[in-house]
Parts: structure tokens; C-alpha cells; sequence
């Protein structure tokens, strides 16, 4: 059997967004695979406000550029910012980082953020 480099370190092999108490939101490395944006540079946020769904994907070349969001790369998966997102929305920046639920469906992941209104923190 061929020996193989491990690098599934960390949250990058699991299906995981965290909310941090900083308002960035943490996506692994195996979820942006699972949409297919394990390089994007940035990503797009759709919410839905009815059902508090928050949805990510990799931008698109219509994408206006006020739309575009910088990820910080890191070595399990990417932060972004939803700070002005949890504002905008009137959700309390989380105290503690929170573990959200999620789901792909086609090249988006779905974000619930009803937890975030209340959340139980990691």
C-alpha cells in the first residue's frame, strides 16, 4: 500500500462552519470541496431572511464587485466576514464561536443561522 501525506488535520476533513465571537465565519476545507471553491479567493453571500438561510458560493464573472467577499485563507478551510451581514440583519455578534448547521445544495452551502439569535456555544 502506497504511503499517503496526511492533511486532514484539524476541521479540514470535516463537513464544518463555526460562527466566531469575531463575526468571521469559518468554512473547512472540506465543505468548499464539496462546492467545488477550495481556491476561490473570495465568495458571494445570499440570505434568505425568512427562513434566516444564509448561502455561500464561489463568485461568477456577473457578479458585481460589491458582491465579492475576501476569504482569509487558513490551513483548514477559509474565514470570512459576515460582520456587516449580522448587522444588517439584527443577529447579536456571538459571545463564544458557535457551530452552525449546513448542507450543500448544488455549487451553494446553506448556512442556518437561526442559532445565532441564541445559539448554544462551543
Amino acid at each position: 500500500m502506497p504511503l499517503e501525506v496526511f492533511t486532514a488535520y484539524g476541521a479540514a476533513g470535516r463537513l464544518e462552519a463555526t460562527l466566531r465571537a469575531s463575526g468571521y465565519l469559518f468554512l473547512s476545507s472540506a465543505l468548499l470541496r464539496r462546492i467545488h471553491a477550495e481556491a476561490a479567493e473570495a465568495v458571494v453571500l445570499l440570505f434568505d431572511q425568512e427562513a434566516k438561510l444564509l448561502a455561500v458560493r464561489a463568485p461568477r464573472p456577473d457578479d458585481p464587485p460589491p458582491a465579492l467577499r475576501s476569504v482569509s485563507k487558513e490551513p483548514s478551510g477559509v474565514a470570512v466576514n459576515i460582520v456587516p451581514l449580522l448587522a444588517s440583519y439584527n443577529f447579536p455578534k456571538p459571545r463564544r464561536k458557535l457551530r452552525l448547521p449546513v448542507q450543500t445544495r448544488g455549487d451553494m452551502l446553506l448556512v442556518e443561522m437561526k442559532t445565532v439569535d441564541g445559539g448554544e456555544a462551543l
